[in-house]
């Protein structure tokens, strides 16, 4: 496995691991939004609230990225956590890279003295059993909810609204 340098990142790493992020979301939720190699390398660099995570590649052996772990420590609050939140290309799992790449993330947390492991994934996904195989337990459950819009029945909404106005 290969850690990636946030300052001196390889756009052909990237590229990478954009493809394998694309395809597992493709696979997995659909429902996302895709990654793009902007999106990741700003990710990468600054992170989402200026705590970046560690970022590393699992390779195939020809030059192809087929797995993506990010190991986020944050500094600045939850600071007794560590995120490890793995990828796998869904043509390339059951192979052990996985479990790989999460034992490694795993030992960043530690080696950070972090005292609570913490990963996620959605609920009927293929990360459900991994991370159950992991040894981790569910703790909490985040609902996500869509609405498609073309589908609204907009005047049972006009009465409703209109019900609760008065």
């Amino acid at each position: 496995m290969t850690w990636l340098d946030p300052d001196h990142l390889d756009e052909r790493d990237v590229a990478g691991a954009v493809t394998v992020l694309e395809a597992a979301r493709l696979a997995d939720y659909p429902h996302q939004l895709g990654p793009t190699v902007s999106w990741l390398t700003a990710r990468l660099r600054h992170g989402w609230d200026g705590d970046p995570p560690t970022a590393g590649l699992a390779g195939d052996g020809r030059g192809r990225v087929v797995g993506v772990v990010e190991v986020s420590l944050s500094e600045w609050d939850n600071t007794h956590t560590g995120w490890v939140d793995v990828t796998v290309h869904p043509v390339s799992r059951g192979q052990g890279i996985g479990r790989r790449m999460f034992e490694e993330g795993v030992e960043r947390v530690r080696a950070a003295g972090r005292t609570l492991l913490l990963s996620e994934s959605f609920e009927l996904s293929p990360g459900v059993g991994f991370l159950k195989a992991m040894g981790l337990d569910r703790a909490s459950d985040v609902v996500q909810r869509r609405q498609d819009l073309l589908a609204t029945d907009w005047t049972h909404l006009a009465e409703t609204y209109a019900d609760a106005e008065r």
